[in-house]
């Protein structure tokens, strides 16, 4: 059974006009209630003071039982139109008076007022009788009502206009955009599906477009969840297809940036090759020179000491620079944050990348304004591979230039700790500025990188907390990494701890 749609208008305007014009009617009846209190208080006031007056008047004819006199003097105080009937009766409760006004009806809006009548015979006021007044309020009431029904009907008019204008804003501001939606939801379709069934109940009371729109929106809500249940499944394997694929595409990110860093290696490898070459050569010439010395003079420890600490000094570079490949060939990236002292880490990416400038011919600059013993928290074999890739970036940048060198430098900066690396060009373009932290990026020549280098920097950078950027204030090329001195998850575990 289908209900009977009314209109929200319709009922806004009812409703207001119920309540604005009985908020009009208590208010009428309140001040009505006031008139006729005051008004009736003005007449008791009268009343009394006409039967003060009166009892004073008849005294003496009650004391000398003159009821002639009485009956002439009462009844003309009956003519005034307040007073309907006057009674007398004496000390012993005998009637010596009793009229009524001639010629008018009993007042419908009656009231009565006794006094005592007193009379002084000299030996002080004593009470000889009684006098009762019936009088009319009906003036009184008649005003009152007469009043009382001007103002309703001023005030009911006064409300079907205030009602009015409120209705014609409030279907401007409110039913006006309902009826909108309500337009916009008969257009619009549920989402379509064989398995989604929709249900509509019979409206059995009446609607407005209030209860239509909420029907609307509870199909569709039904609907909406019916269909997103019964898919739900395929949904899920979307997630998992997904979720797979991303594993699958930071396993490649990790072969990339592994590849990458064999690329950097290959191209370190010569230069490696011969940082190692020529020490190993050096610490052979000293080994067959001590066993000369040793030959000629086998009693001569002076100089079998001299070449003894050569050699040390030699391999000890040759540490370091083992140190170093060691360091950028492994992966970091699950190592914890430890401290370590700044210089180890430039140390180790300096030795890697020395012979490949060398060999270059790229002078080499290393400049640091912290103490030896100055440490940061962090994964120093990824630090070791930012800096690496800098220092090839740099030197990639500037071998064909006249003016050929790579500075490393090094600045603390309160609790943040500055990795520079700088070379002799001068600065990037801003169209390729904007591209040099994107992965597979890449101005070298084909075959000749990968375009990883810094995308993998920057990432490094990030789980560091630090940021990486290039320095346009400078006049050459320059790339600043900032880092935090004191990592908070490695405070966080001591504090715990």
């Amino acid at each position: 059974m289908q209900g009977i749609k009314t209109s929200i208008a319709k009922k806004l305007l009812i409703h207001l006009y119920v309540i604005s014009t009985g908020v009009a009617a208590v208010i009428t009846v309140a001040t009505s209630y006031v008139d006729y209190s005051r008004e009736s208080k003005v007449l008791q006031k009268d009343a009394g003071q006409l039967s003060d007056l009166t009892s004073r008047g008849v005294s003496a004819l009650l004391w000398n039982r003159d009821t002639e006199s009485m009956g002439n003097q009462l009844g003309s105080i009956l003519e005034n139109q307040m007073v309907y009937k006057i009674d007398v009766v004496d000390d012993t409760g005998a009637s010596q008076f009793a009229g009524v006004a001639k010629g008018r009806e009993a007042p419908r809006y009656p009231f009565e007022h006794s006094q005592d009548i007193k009379y002084d015979d000299g030996g002080g006021a004593k009470v000889i009788g009684k006098i009762s007044f019936v009088m009319s309020e009906d003036k009184v009431v008649d005003g009152v009502l007469s009043r009382f029904i001007s103002v309703l009907l001023l005030n009911g008019l006064k409300a079907i206009i205030v009602s009015a204008l409120l209705f014609l804003v409030l279907k401007r501001l409110i039913t006006r955009p309902i009826e909108d939606l309500v337009r916009h939801f008969r257009k619009a379709e549920a989402p379509k599906s064989k398995d989604v069934t929709i249900e509509i109940h019979d409206r059995n009371t009446s609607y407005d477009e209030m209860s239509e729109l909420l029907e609307f929106i509870t199909i569709r809500e039904r609907a909406l969840g019916e269909f997103n249940e019964k898919n739900i499944s395929t949904i899920q394997a979307q997630a998992d297809t997904i979720e797979h694929t991303n594993e699958q595409m930071a396993l490649e990110r990790e072969r990339a940036e592994l590849s990458a860093r064999m690329a950097q290696l290959g191209e370190m490898s010569a230069g490696i090759a011969h940082e190692i070459n020529n020490p190993l050569t050096i610490i052979n010439g000293y080994v067959m020179r001590a066993r000369l010395e040793l030959k000629k003079n086998p009693g001569e420890l002076t100089k079998l000491e001299e070449v003894l600490g050569s050699i040390e000094k030699t391999t000890l570079r040759i540490s370091k620079i083992v140190s170093g490949l060691r360091a950028y060939a492994r992966d970091g990236r699950h190592d914890p944050f430890t401290p370590v002292t700044a210089s180890s880490i430039v140390t180790d990416a300096v030795e890697m990348c020395r012979g490949r400038l060398k060999g270059g011919d790229v002078e080499l600059r290393v400049l640091q304004t912290w103490s030896d013993d100055q440490k940061i928290d962090c994964r120093a074999a990824q630090l070791v591979q930012v800096l690496v890739v800098m220092i090839n970036n740099a030197f990639d940048a500037v071998k064909t230039f006249e003016s050929r060198w790579v500075e490393v430098g090094g600045d603390v900066d309160g609790d943040k700790l500055i990795f520079t690396v700088t070379d002799s060009g001068s600065g990037i373009p801003l169209e390729i500025e904007k591209k040099i932290f994107d992965p597979f990026f890449t101005t070298k020549p084909p075959g000749e990188g990968t375009g990883l280098g810094l995308s993998v920097t920057f990432s490094i950078i990030k789980s560091h907390n630090g940021e990486v950027y290039l320095n346009r204030g400078c006049a050459n090329t320059q790339f600043v990494v900032r880092l935090p001195i004191r990592q908070m998850s490695q405070m966080s575990e001591k504090a715990s701890a």
